[in-house]
């Protein structure tokens, strides 16, 4: 059901217009507070004119989510940084209400916002860097040092990341990667590494961990290397072994894939169910 916040009642015959057509249950609210949402209520639709009130910016900011919070707004508002990223915008066109629609539309299907069930400085400084839990994103080699820099915060707990990589990157951010968190995949002889010829082994060796210390990010670049020693289905079996169990417990995912690694039937496969991650401008403190 959605609740929609109209705290003066002024717009009736909008909500009306906008609502109806998409046959879902909606009520209207006047106070909004955790006891006024009705129970089993999967959207929270706030109409606001000039500013955001005080009683909605105290709901979005609690710490647990069970709805999806979507603001309509017809002028430019300003909004803090905390609502914004963790909140859809939905521009109300008074000339054009099948436009509007649409775009509730949008909203109220944003995957990345409706698994934002946790409302904490680390999951508004990961929203501030395009990265949502319980999602699947892939990025390009070139952003390894970017992964490390997002890592620089103090709200990551690097008790609380999982890295799979080719690379030694304990001895590289010695700070930020644990070694009991840390997967090895090397063809380099000693003890604590992983033989990239063992696939099975190594998807293994990562669900075990998730399982073990329910890390909130999942790092996980050895596909290109593996390329060198399987066939492509059978690491992209196991990588979508590791991302069926990221989904399920609402994981952070990065899985680091290169285009050139591959042809492009098998770039599109391996890509078409995660989302870009591409961090242009650096990263973004909270």
């Amino acid at each position: 059901m959605i609740c929609v916040y109209d705290r003066e009642k002024k717009h009736e015959s909008v909500v009306d217009q906008l609502f109806k057509p998409l046959g879902l249950p909606y009520t209207v609210i006047t106070k909004l507070s955790a006891n006024s949402v009705p129970e089993g209520t999967t959207a929270v639709v706030y109409f606001v004119d000039d500013k955001i009130d005080k009683s909605f910016e105290a709901y979005a900011g609690a710490p647990n989510r069970v709805a999806i919070l979507i603001i309509i707004h017809s002028d430019d508002i300003v909004v803090d940084e905390r609502i914004a990223v963790t909140c859809a915008m939905v521009k109300y066109d008074d000339k054009n209400i099948t436009l509007t629609r649409s775009r509730l539309r949008g909203a109220l299907t944003n995957k990345f916002l409706r698994r934002l069930n946790a409302i904490n400085d680390f999951s508004v400084y990961m929203a501030r860097n395009n990265l949502y839990p319980g999602q699947s994103y892939y990025t390009n080699p070139k952003n390894i040092g970017h992964f490390i820099d997002l890592l620089l915060s103090q709200y990551v707990d690097a008790k609380k990341v999982l890295v799979a990589s080719r690379y030694n990157l304990v001895l590289d951010a010695p700070d930020v990667i644990r070694p009991e968190n840390f997967i090895w995949v090397t063809d380099s002889p000693g003890p604590q590494k992983s033989r990239p010829v063992n696939l099975t082994f190594i998807v293994d060796s990562v669900i075990k961990k998730i399982l073990e210390i329910s890390p909130q990010i999942v790092y996980f670049d050895v596909f290109d290397f593996l390329m060198l020693y399987h066939p492509f289905y059978e690491i992209a079996r196991g990588l979508e072994q590791i991302r069926s169990i990221c989904l399920e417990k609402n994981i952070y995912l990065l899985a680091v894939i290169g285009h050139s690694s591959m042809d492009p039937v098998q770039y599109g496969q391996i890509t078409r169910y995660g989302e870009l991650w591409e961090p242009s401008e650096g990263i973004v403190d909270a």
